[in-house]
């Protein structure tokens, strides 16, 4: 029947739309993996990151902040003293404090968003 055919069809667009929200679910959680490993690869990207976010006036992405928490072991024990200090200058000379405080809450464990930073600079 026509009725029966019409549910079918809709049936089929949910469950493609079910299968299109896993879909960036998995891509999500890919991109939080991705940069899980990249930052602990190489930690300083980390300090990079923050320094350019400053410096260039742009938003790191979401998946960025879901990792770096993971990361912050890979920079204590990767990185030299002498090399996180060059970076920290690096940002110091900017004048920016947003960076510096986004660094110490990642140090310090405590998850500040962006947001609740750029107020307190």
């Amino acid at each position: 029947s026509a009725c029966g055919s019409r549910l079918g069809a809709s049936c089929a667009a949910d469950a493609a739309d079910i299968r299109a929200g896993a879909s960036v679910e998995r891509q999500a959680l890919l991109q939080v993996a991705w940069w899980i490993k990249v930052l602990r690869d190489d930690p300083v990207r980390l300090l990079r990151a923050l320094r350019f976010r400053a410096t260039l006036r742009f938003e790191l992405h979401d998946s960025f902040w879901l990792a770096a928490p993971l990361a912050v072991g890979a920079l204590s024990s990767k990185v030299s003293g002498s090399r996180k200090a060059a970076e920290l200058r690096k940002v110091a000379r900017r004048g920016e404090l947003e960076p510096l405080l986004s660094l110490y809450a990642l140090a310090c464990g405590v998850r500040l968003c962006p947001q609740e930073l750029q107020g307190a600079a």
